[in-house]
């Protein structure tokens, strides 16, 4: 799939999912500003998702749809999830360490998407 992403945008999300014929002219979240936008590949298959990752990112997405720009933000994302895969496996709930690890998967799908 084909997306354009704003590039001089300081909200790193801002992409729009159009053809190049129709793609937006100005910012998704600044309307007034001109976007200056680039050709971006997405390369994830989205069926290849195991379905508890699957739900888990569709979760994440509408409880959270802006993603932060900051790289290290988002690490302190993944890390917080994956210290509460930690906590479930250290008290031994293994259904909640599966959830977790779902939740791992879909916000290291997030950084990978950048959205």
């Amino acid at each position: 799939m084909t997306t354009y992403e704003c590039y001089e945008c300081p909200n790193r999300h801002c992409r729009a999912a159009n053809s190049q014929e129709d793609r937006p002219g100005r910012c998704l979240f600044e309307e007034q500003r001109e976007a200056n936008w680039r050709k971006v590949k997405i390369y994830w298959v989205r069926p290849e998702l195991p379905e508890p990752v699957a739900r888990e990112l569709d979760a994440a997405r509408q409880k959270h749809p802006l993603w932060p720009v900051s790289p290290f933000r988002q690490v302190a994302v993944i890390t917080e999830e994956v210290g509460e895969l930690a906590q479930a496996v250290n008290d031994d709930d293994l259904s909640h360490a599966r959830q977790e690890a779902a939740q791992v998967a879909a916000v290291a799908i997030r950084f990978l998407e950048g959205k």
